[in-house]
C-alpha cells in the first residue's frame, strides 16, 4: 500500500486529506515472496508455483489416473511470503473395500467431516466443514455408491490477506 492508512475529509475543501491510500501488487522488491512448490508424487502442478510468487498467485495441483489428491486443490501466495496452506498429496485411489464399503476418507486440513465416512457405507453420507474463517471448496456431502464415492473430498480454503 502506497500513502496513510487513516484519511480524513476536510470540511473547508471537501477533499481527502491526505490523498486516499493506492494498493500495490507486491513484488521482489517491496514485499517479501513465496518459495516454490514442488508437484506431489503421481501429480503435477499448474499455474504460478516458483520461487518469487508474488501476493496472490495461484498454485494448482492434481493427481494422475487411479490417485485422489488430499489437502487443498490450490495454494495462494500470501503477502506475509507464505502459502495459505501445505502443499497436497496424491493417494492410490481404491474406491471400495472387498466387503462393499467405501474407502477411508482423509480429513480436510483445517476442517472435519460428520457422517459414515471410514468406511463408507453403501446409501449413506459423509459431510465436510471447515474451521471458522475457511471456505469449503467442492461437495458439503459426498455419498457411498455402488461404485464408490460420489466426488473427491473438499478442502478449506482461508481468504487472501491483502491491502
Amino acid at each position: 500500500m502506497n500513502g496513510s492508512p487513516v484519511i480524513r475529509c476536510n470540511a473547508r475543501n471537501e477533499r481527502w486529506e491526505p490523498r486516499p491510500p493506492i494498493c500495490v501488487a507486491g513484488n521482489r522488491y517491496n514485499s517479501p515472496t513465496c518459495y516454490a512448490l514442488d508437484a506431489p508424487i503421481n501429480g503435477r502442478k499448474l499455474g504460478i508455483c516458483s520461487e518469487g510468487a508474488v501476493a496472490g498467485s495461484v498454485c494448482s495441483f492434481d493427481c494422475r489416473v487411479g490417485y485422489v489428491l488430499s489437502g487443498q486443490t490450490s495454494l495462494v501466495c500470501q503477502v506475509d511470503g507464505r502459502w495459505d496452506s501445505e502443499p497436497p498429496q496424491c493417494h492410490a485411489l481404491s474406491d471400495r473395500n472387498s466387503d462393499g464399503t467405501c474407502s477411508r476418507l482423509p480429513v480436510p486440513f483445517r476442517g472435519n467431516m460428520t457422517g459414515d465416512c471410514n468406511p463408507g457405507i453403501q446409501g449413506r453420507r459423509c459431510s465436510f466443514y471447515c474451521y471458522p474463517g475457511y471456505v469449503l471448496v467442492g461437495y458439503k456431502t459426498l455419498y457411498c455408491t455402488v461404485d464408490g464415492w460420489s466426488s473427491n473430498v473438499p478442502t478449506c480454503r482461508g481468504e487472501i490477506k491483502q491491502c
